[in-house]
Formats: C-alpha cells, structure tokens, sequence
C-alpha cells in the first residue's frame, strides 16, 4: 500500500535522504545523490502530467467528435429536409402536368391517342 505525504512531508522526506546520501557517500559524490534522490520525484512529477496529458486529450477528442456528429446531423437533417421539399414540389408539378395532359385529351378528342401522346 502506497503512503502519500504532503509536499512538505515529502521535500523532508529528500531533504533528509540527501543528507544521509551526502553523509555515506561523502561531499564528493553529493551530486550523484541529489540526483538519484530527486530522480523519483521527477519520475512521479512525469507521470503525473502524462496521465493529465492523457486525460485532457481524451476530452479534447471526445469533444471534436462531439462537435463533428452534431454538424454531421445537422447537414443530414438539412438535406433531409430540402429532399422531402422537392419531392413535394416535384408531386405538385407531376399534379400540374397530368391535369393539363388530361384538360388537352378533352379539348382534342378527334386528336388521335398516338399524336396526343407525341407532345408528351
């Protein structure tokens, strides 16, 4: 089980590990020992911003996504709609044309069919 300090707690927990380090090791290798004592911290430091990296990457992600399937459903309902306007304009011009088809046969009933139907 992990034992979490506070930062204070923790730069004294270094503090303390440096100066042991500097005591067995001697003034010569401290150095080496500052940099072997932080070098834990900076791995922690490390991964701690990876993980912040990672998590806020995914969010940004997931936003963008977010935002492309909406503008993806915006345009399909816009199309959609513009389809179902022509097809209706399309149904009201088929209505024209038929009722003027039909109109022209009663005006011109000695017209034979097949001559009627070259004007189509």
């Amino acid at each position: 089980m992990e034992k979490f300090f506070t930062i204070t707690q923790a730069k004294e927990v270094e503090k303390q590990a440096i100066q042991d380090g500097i005591q067995e090791n001697g003034v010569e290798d401290c150095d080496k020992v500052i940099q072997s004592v932080l070098a834990a911290r900076h791995a922690a430091e490390e991964q701690d911003i990876d993980t912040e990296y990672a998590a806020l990457k995914k969010l940004m992600v997931d936003d963008a996504i977010a935002k492309l399937h909406e503008n993806y459903n915006k345009m399909t309902n816009e199309l959609a709609r513009k389809h179902e306007q022509q097809l209706r304009d399309l149904e009201v011009r088929h209505t024209k044309i038929l009722s003027l088809f039909f109109n022209f046969i009663e005006i011109n009933m000695d017209v034979p069919l097949f001559v009627l139907f070259c004007y189509l």
